[in-house]
């Protein structure tokens, strides 16, 4: 578990921003979606253009196309596959299972908040994210998806090392890097 709070340590008093809710995929409608936070400085990445499909009747089959977008240093992910609820002061905001204008409502009240405190229970993975003004977010794996394999919960991707933090439904976890691509990394038990 050491591994793990020495990733979340650079994060503690740094504020969320933007805060935000995943769209719903067809493929995965009977889960959560994803949730959203960066924190620290922004990163801006702007990739080399390819071609995309455009999806408009009339217009060209595809067009050429640049994706970019603005991370923190530290962009923490909710799976879709992680249940999770979020509380203010002891009272309940939302949960993963809420309608989605609550759970869009309910994280901008935790929009630039800044966590101090991160618990992982090493049997199931459940994590209690706390932060500076009164929000709490409470994980609870949902255990294993339709081929009974355990389901990735949250995910910390740390900007300075390229590395990221992957947290299971089976308390395990592990920490892969840009450079380990294609390489086979064990998940480790959260101890």
């Amino acid at each position: 578990m050491d591994r793990i709070n020495d990733a979340f340590k650079p994060l503690f008093g740094q504020p969320s921003w933007p805060v935000e809710r995943g769209r719903e995929s067809a493929l995965f409608s009977n889960r959560p979606a994803m949730v959203f936070l960066e924190f620290g400085d922004p990163v801006l990445t702007i990739n080399e253009p390819r071609n995309w499909p455009v999806h408009i009747e009339g217009a060209p089959v595809e067009t050429p196309g640049r994706i970019t977008f603005v991370r923190g240093q530290w962009h923490l992910t909710l799976m879709t596959g992680c249940a999770w609820e979020l509380m203010l002061d002891n009272s309940p905001l939302a949960t993963s299972s809420s309608d989605s204008s609550l759970v869009d409502r309910a994280l901008d009240v935790l929009d630039g908040q800044a966590i101090v405190a991160v618990d992982i229970d090493s049997r199931d993975a459940s994590t209690v994210f706390t932060f500076d003004l009164g929000c709490v977010l409470t994980t609870h794996p949902n255990l294993s998806d339709d081929d009974g394999e355990p389901i990735e919960q949250w995910g910390l991707a740390v900007a300075a090392t390229a590395s990221y933090l992957c947290v299971r439904s089976d308390g395990k976890y592990k920490i892969r890097r840009r450079s380990d691509r294609g390489s086979r990394i064990e998940w480790i038990p959260i101890a």
